[in-house]
């Protein structure tokens, strides 16, 4: 199932949700259903897909590499981002408009960044295979 590109779609779909989820926070009325709705995507579908899906995309680096890349990313990405994302929240507090529209881009670069990595896992894992 993996190697049918399954692996991209479900690292794809889950960005993609997010995405989906922003835009109707911003265009739709609020709801109760609707915050859970989008809560439920950060949470039980990022534990249930994303958490796996992160680990077999660092799988397929060499080992030597692996440690590197989750400090990489866990150390200085994710920070990084909650850093300019608390940055703007308190620069763009006044603006609701501002403020939907930074968390839709932010969404859409998180999905970007999953074809990226789907694109680097695609290649690794090809290199990866013997001849």
């Amino acid at each position: 199932m993996l190697n049918r590109g399954a692996l991209a779609w479900l690292n794809s779909g889950w960005a993609l949700f997010y995405v989906v989820a922003q835009v109707c926070l911003v265009w739709l009325p609020p709801s109760v259903a609707l915050a859970l709705g989008a809560r439920s995507i950060e949470g039980e579908l990022r534990n249930a897909v994303r958490t796996p899906v992160a680990n077999l995309l660092y799988d397929v680096l060499p080992v030597s590499s692996q440690a590197r890349s989750r400090t990489l990313v866990i150390g200085v990405a994710l920070p990084s981002a909650s850093l300019v994302g608390g940055l703007a929240l308190t620069w763009l507090d006044a603006s609701r408009a501002a403020l939907g529209g930074f968390g839709i881009a932010a969404a859409i670069v998180l999905l970007g960044a999953t074809f990226v990595q789907n694109h680097l896992y695609n290649r690794s894992a090809q290199s990866a295979e013997p001849d």
